[in-house]
C-alpha cells in the first residue's frame, strides 16, 4: 500500500565528501553574470537483490534527499503491493547497504519522510475490464484543476498531492519487465507479466504540507517521520479511502447499471424527484465534454445536494457498459494481493 517515498536526512560534512566523490554533477551557470544558480550532485544506487536503485540528491552539504520504490527494493517490481508494516524492515536493509558503502550512515529514526506514494491494486477480469474501468474514471468531473490524460492513466494533481488510476500491464511491460528481463530474471519477469494483465491501480501522491496534514493537522512545526503513527495498515487504508471518495464523490465503491442506481433513486426519493438526480448522475460520469459545460451550469449547492441524495440513497459507480459488477472497496477481495510483513 506504499510505494515511492522520498526522505529529507541531515548529514555531516565528511558524510557529504564520501557521497560527493561518488555522485554525477549538474550546474546552472550564467556566464555572463558570472552567478552559479543552481549545483546538484545526483546518484543512483543499486539496492536488493533484483538491483533496483535508490536516489540520493545532494542541492547543499547539509542535507541528502532520497527516494526510492518500496516494493521494488523488496520485490524487484511494484506489481505486488507490501504492507506499510514492511516499510521499517525495507528502509534498515536500505541504511545497511549505504553503511557498507560510505562507512556510516544516519539512522532511520531521523530521516524526514517529503513524500509517500499510497497506492492500491486490484484484479479485475482480464486486461480489457481494466481498460473499461479506467475510461469510466476518466469521465469523473476532475476534483482539481489540473489533469493529465493518457493512453493508460489519468490523474488529477493539486499543489501538494496528485491522485492517478492507471493500467499495471502497460506500465510494467515498459519499465521492470525489460529491467528484470536484462538482468537475468526472466522467468520472473513473464511471471509478473503475466500477473499483471487485468491490474488496475490506485495512487495518492502527498508531499510536504498535505502529507503533515493528514497525520498531524495544519501545523508548521511538524514532519513526518517513521514511525507506527504513520505506517500502520489501517491509517494507510484511511488515506486511500479519503482520497478515493474525493474522485468519486460518492461512499457506494460498487459498480451498477443505470436500471439499478434509476431503480433505487426512485425508491428512495419517488419518480418526480429522482429525474434530475439521475441526469446529474449521468453528467457526473460523462466522458462527453459538451455534457460536462452542462453540468458546469449546476449552482454550488445544486451539486452539493445532488452530491448527497447520491450517496444516501446508496448509489454506486455509473458502469453501464460493463459485462460484469465489481466492488473498488479498500481492503479488497479483489487485490492484486494481500500485503504482509512476511509476504515475499
Amino acid at each position: 500500500m506504499i510505494d515511492t517515498i522520498k526522505f529529507k536526512i541531515d548529514i555531516d560534512r565528511d558524510l557529504y565528501r564520501k557521497i560527493e566523490k561518488r555522485s554525477v554533477e549538474f550546474r546552472k551557470f550564467d556566464h555572463e553574470l558570472n552567478h552559479e544558480f543552481v549545483r546538484i550532485l545526483s546518484k543512483k544506487f543499486n539496492v536488493g537483490s533484483y538491483d533496483r536503485h535508490i536516489s540520493i540528491t545532494l542541492y547543499d552539504d547539509e542535507r541528502i534527499y532520497m527516494e526510492f520504490s518500496l516494493p521494488k527494493i523488496f520485490y524487484g517490481h511494484n506489481v505486488y503491493m507490501i504492507s506499510p508494516e514492511q516499510v521499517f524492515p525495507i528502509c534498515e536493509m536500505v541504511r545497511k547497504v549505504l553503511v557498507s558503502m560510505f562507512g556510516y550512515f544516519p539512522s532511520i529514526s531521523i530521516w524526514e519522510i517529503n513524500r509517500i506514494d499510497f497506492c492500491y491494486a486490484w484484479k479485475l477480469p482480464s486486461e480489457y475490464v481494466a481498460e473499461q474501468v479506467l475510461n469510466i474514471f476518466r469521465g469523473i468531473t476532475p476534483p482539481y484543476k489540473g489533469i493529465h490524460n493518457y493512453d493508460s492513466s489519468v490523474m488529477w494533481y493539486g499543489r501538494q498531492h496528485a491522485i492517478k488510476f492507471y493500467l499495471k500491464y502497460p506500465e510494467f511491460y515498459e519499465h521492470d519487465f525489460k529491467e528484470l528481463k536484462k538482468e537475468g530474471f526472466t522467468d520472473r519477469a513473464y511471471q509478473f507479466l503475466n500477473i499483471a494483465q487485468g491490474v488496475l491501480r490506485f495512487e495518492v501522491t502527498l508531499r510536504n504540507k498535505s502529507l503533515v496534514n493528514e497525520f498531524y493537522g495544519r501545523c508548521s512545526d511538524k514532519y513526518v517521520s517513521l514511525s507506527k503513527d504513520v505506517f500502520n495498515t489501517k491509517k494507510c487504508q484511511t488515506i486511500l479511502n479519503k482520497y478515493l471518495y474525493k474522485v468519486l464523490k460518492l461512499r457506494n465503491v460498487e459498480t451498477m447499471d443505470n436500471k439499478t442506481v434509476y431503480d433505487k433513486l426512485i425508491d428512495a426519493y419517488g419518480v418526480v424527484k429522482a429525474r434530475p438526480i439521475f441526469l446529474f448522475y449521468k453528467l457526473m460520469f460523462s466522458p462527453d465534454s459538451n455534457e460536462k459545460l452542462i453540468l458546469k451550469s449546476y449552482s454550488r449547492w445544486q451539486v452539493y445536494r445532488y452530491q448527497k441524495k447520491l450517496i444516501d440513497a446508496g448509489i454506486g459507480i455509473s458502469a453501464d457498459q460493463l459485462q460484469v459488477g465489481f466492488n473498488f472497496s479498500i481492503p479488497s477481495n479483489y487485490a492484486v494481493n494481500f500485503p504482509t510483513a512476511k509476504t515475499q
